[in-house]
């Protein structure tokens, strides 16, 4: 028994996203949505552990993700890839999430508060940033746009389709995110240089 439910596995991760969809949707298969899961985990919960930056949360929402994803399975349409449909669910599950918590506002305060002590030249020069906190710098759109482009390696039009902002916002927050980044970590990367 135990190897022909292996053989079985090995049967359906050859299969295509798209044979595996079709699986679900008229079989209710649900090995081969456990294969879809298992293709595509690391790049839902890479996604959103960028947006949280919290690995438990991402997590958690990875995991709402996938839920939300097999409900709807049957309003999938092969118009774009998977992924790109599976990424829009974390995304919805992320925002809803932030709707429901204050972390990030929480975040924002206590930079705006710190900016009011001192001028934030001063501030940026000082702190030790590294790429993780510069991120919790930018804008949610921002993170959103920088981390499917150039974390995960998706075109400008890819990240418009996954994200639903206009393309030209997608290059605007691409553009306005690397030069906060540079701008935050300029100092520090000078600083470590000279060391």
């Amino acid at each position: 028994m135990p190897d022909s439910k292996a053989r079985q596995n090995s049967q359906l991760s050859d299969l295509s996203d798209i044979n595996l969809v079709n699986r679900v949707q008229l079989l209710g298969d649900q090995a081969a949505f456990k294969a879809l899961v298992l293709r595509h985990s690391a790049r839902v919960r890479g996604f959103l552990a960028r947006l949280c930056q919290d690995k438990d949360q991402a997590d958690d929402l990875a995991q709402e993700c996938f839920l939300l994803a097999f409900r709807h399975i049957g309003k999938y349409q092969p118009s774009g890839q998977f992924s790109s449909w599976l990424l829009k669910i974390a995304q919805r599950c992320y925002l809803q999430e932030k709707r429901l918590t204050s972390r990030r506002t929480e975040k924002w305060q206590q930079f705006q508060r710190q900016e009011t002590d001192d001028s934030l030249d001063d501030n940026l020069a000082e702190m030790n940033l590294d790429l993780e906190k510069a991120f919790t710098m930018l804008s949610e759109n921002e993170t959103i746009c920088l981390t499917l482009c150039y974390t995960m390696g998706y075109s400008h039009a890819e990240v418009a389709d996954i994200s639903g902002f206009p393309l030209g916002s997608v290059k605007t927050y691409i553009k306005t995110g690397k030069d906060k980044l540079r701008e935050l970590l300029e100092p520090q990367l000078a600083e470590n240089h000279n060391v």
